[in-house]
């Protein structure tokens, strides 16, 4: 009877431990989900505070464009075609090529050179048998938006960002001239942050001077 006891409170025991396991994957499981629906909903949110303020500066701008130089005006308004395009197009899914996004990104900054002229200057080096890898999308024009945002820059001073590729990261790096003041808390570098904790299991590489400020993401 002690014996038949004792194999009886073993196999109790090892159900109890399997039904424990069980129910922490569910719970696991549940909450993965719960985190996948939540950031998803961030960017959203992110993408829907994105176009009104980008739109009525890119709006104001044509207008300006229409009156002083009307072809000019027709090329901004294909470039922002190309634009509301993708931005439509990307919301329906989470990861993108990388060629994909730096087209998206080059619209956008065509569209900022036309505001700020000799003060922006650009660089892109991406080798082309990379360009079929894939990242979330909108993760290289926020990190460039990022840039426009958080520095003041003119003719005389102007802004510098370079983009290019080493040891498997996206490597997006600008010169630092910080406005005094700025209203943004870092909610979109935070989100791509998470977005890419969650995908791939790695945080963004910041790295951050007196000089300049670099992000390194990998490519998936």
């Amino acid at each position: 009877m002690i014996f038949i006891t004792f194999i009886n409170s073993i196999i109790l025991i090892s159900c109890n431990y399997v039904q424990l396991r069980y129910d922490k994957e569910i719970s696991d499981l549940a909450f993965k989900e719960l985190e996948v629906n939540n950031l998803e909903a961030q960017k959203q949110v992110l993408i829907q505070q994105l176009q009104p303020h980008f739109l009525f500066n890119a709006l104001s701008t044509l207008k300006s464009l229409i009156q002083e130089n009307p072809e000019e005006a027709e090329f901004y308004t294909v470039k922002l075609s190309e634009f509301l395009r993708y931005s439509i197009k990307a919301q329906t899914g989470e990861l993108v090529t990388l060629q994909e996004e730096m087209k998206f990104t080059q619209d956008y900054l065509d569209l900022q050179l036309k505001r700020f002229n000799e003060a922006l200057t650009c660089e892109f080096k991406i080798p082309e048998q990379l360009l079929l890898r894939r990242i979330p999308a909108y993760a290289l024009q926020t990190l460039v938006e990022n840039a426009l945002k958080h520095n003041r820059f003119t003719e005389e001073e102007p802004l510098t960002i370079k983009l290019g590729v080493e040891d498997e990261q996206l490597i997006v790096w600008n010169n630092k001239q910080p406005k005094k003041a700025t209203s943004s808390a870092g909610i979109g570098l935070s989100n791509l942050n998470m977005r890419y904790n969650l995908i791939t299991g790695k945080a963004l590489e910041i790295v951050d001077t007196k000089q300049a400020f670099c992000v390194s993401i990998p490519l998936i």
